[in-house]
């Protein structure tokens, strides 16, 4: 293990694929022009992969990685907040298996960003895909992402309650953080809102304190539709939906810039029953989904990505 690393690059999984995860560490490990450390978070999973990671690490020529295999279930949030230990450098980005960083420069661009701006969190464009796709597509969430200018910005109250009314989040995939202040975010959701899986939320509170920064720029191969909130089951949808409930009855509790937040929890009260009570959840769903992709045609896999499948193919070819 190194003795310094300018990002944590910390990979959860659980129940995933073996292939999803060693790509996500191919896309971490083979990161230039600063020094990265890996924690591979694993909540549990019904089969441990601890030894073919290691040994995936071992054949990139990687050394600096830690692997966090938990002793039961703890949901997202708690997953990663409970690997935080492990991270020794004063930046994070966080994933989950299957989804790639865009190219070798992206950890060194979030490192640039976070210390030339003074911020202790920003996010970046995501480029969804599925295991059809022949390509990815922009997925421009949050809307108003140009908006987010950083901790010079005086727009907290104005972003904080447009994510509150318009549930226009910004994706826990495409966020990254100062870790001490990811520490502290993730503590209040699970401690205080009893949040179990919407680690998205940590930038909402973020904007209680300070305006999150923009990278302008691909950020991750987003795997859409392998996460709970792109799961189209019942179980799945309660589960979100409890995690939201949660969060807006927390946050009400606080009174943020003064406000009871009673429009936007009423407006949350109606999302919910039409998803838990009527059959039109799924084609809401399906069509907010679509509003946020942008049209066109999709975006190439760059040779970044094909080099990550490369040598995740070579390795497992070597194992059989």
């Amino acid at each position: 293990m190194n003795n310094s690393a300018d990002i944590t690059a910390l990979i959860t999984t659980y129940n995933q694929n073996l292939d999803a995860t060693l790509l996500s560490i191919a896309s971490a490990a083979l990161q230039a022009q600063c020094e990265v450390q890996i924690v591979v978070a694993d909540d549990h999973s019904q089969n441990d992969h601890s030894n073919a990671y290691a040994s995936f690490f071992d054949y990139l020529g990687f050394t600096d990685y830690c692997i966090v295999r938990h002793q039961e279930n703890l949901k997202t949030v708690r997953n990663i907040f409970k690997a935080l230990p492990h991270v020794r450098a004063p930046l994070i980005k966080c994933f989950g298996a299957g989804d790639l960083l865009f190219s070798s420069a992206t950890l060194h661009d979030v490192v640039e960003l976070l210390t030339n701006s003074g911020s202790s969190g920003g996010f970046g464009q995501i480029l969804s895909f599925t295991s059809d796709s022949a390509g990815g597509t922009y997925f421009n969430a949050p809307r108003n992402a140009a908006e987010y200018q950083g901790p010079q910005s005086d727009m907290n109250k104005e972003l904080f309650l447009h994510q509150m009314f318009y549930a226009d989040w910004i994706p826990g995939c495409c966020q990254f953080f100062a870790t001490d202040k990811l520490k502290r975010l993730l503590c209040t959701l699970a401690d205080e809102f009893s949040v179990q899986y919407c680690e998205d939320f940590a930038m909402t509170l973020m904007l209680r304190e300070e305006v999150p920064c923009f990278l302008d720029k691909p950020l991750l191969w987003y795997d859409f539709g392998d996460g709970i909130s792109t799961d189209k089951s019942l179980n799945s949808a309660r589960k979100l939906y409890r995690d939201h409930s949660n969060f807006y009855s927390g946050v009400a509790r606080t009174r943020p810039f003064g406000s009871t937040l009673l429009s936007a929890r009423s407006g949350f009260a109606l999302r919910k029953f039409v998803a838990l009570h009527t059959p039109l959840y799924q084609t809401l769903r399906a069509r907010t989904a679509r509003s946020y992709q942008q049209n066109g045609n999709p975006v190439s896999f760059n040779d970044f990505y094909f080099e990550c499948h490369e040598r995740v193919n070579a390795f497992l070819s070597g194992t059989d």
